[in-house]
């Protein structure tokens, strides 16, 4: 039999509640839940940069590319900012999300100019997460999120119907 991929991904917009964790089901379009999940197997890419604020700034003017960024609770994240004649960042690309990051983590950047080190530091405010179902059906699936709190809250997120490929 063939392989099939549904691929779910979605942000954790900014705010002050960060969750815990996140949970994610996949249940048959036609009359299912997200509390009869079907057994399919999957795996999760978590917390990914997805949008930063610049916190300190101070940079000789240019553009610095694939800077890796380090602090917070995550790893692998690389930006690339454009500073301008004011040493203000004026833009901010993320290169690369990297994984276990969560709102409000603070990284710092490094980049050496005539042989002095300068930093910079971001503090991220958006997230991404992504989730790929394995199934042999083609067969259309939908897929719920729900957010886990600190103070035990929760509510399923349904996704729309989803079409294994």
């Amino acid at each position: 039999m063939p392989t099939y991929y549904a691929t779910l991904d979605w942000t954790y917009p900014e705010g002050e509640r960060t969750p815990l964790g996140f949970e994610v089901a996949a249940y048959l379009s036609s009359g299912g839940s997200p509390n009869v999940p079907l057994a399919l197997r999957q795996k999760t890419f978590n917390g990914r940069v997805v949008d930063v604020s610049v916190s300190l700034n101070n940079l000789p003017q240019g553009t610095y590319n694939s800077v890796p960024m380090s602090g917070g609770y995550g790893a692998n994240c690389v930006c690339s900012v454009v500073v301008n004649s004011s040493g203000v960042i004026t833009s901010v690309t993320i290169n690369e999300g990297g994984d276990l990051y969560r709102v409000g983590d603070e990284l710092v950047g490094s980049v050496t100019v005539q042989s002095v080190e300068k930093q910079f530091y971001l503090q991220v405010t958006q997230v991404g997460f992504k989730v790929v179902y394995t199934t042999e059906s083609s067969s259309p699936i939908k897929m719920a999120v729900r957010t886990v709190f600190s103070n035990g809250k929760s509510d399923w997120v349904e996704s729309s119907t989803l079409t294994p490929a």
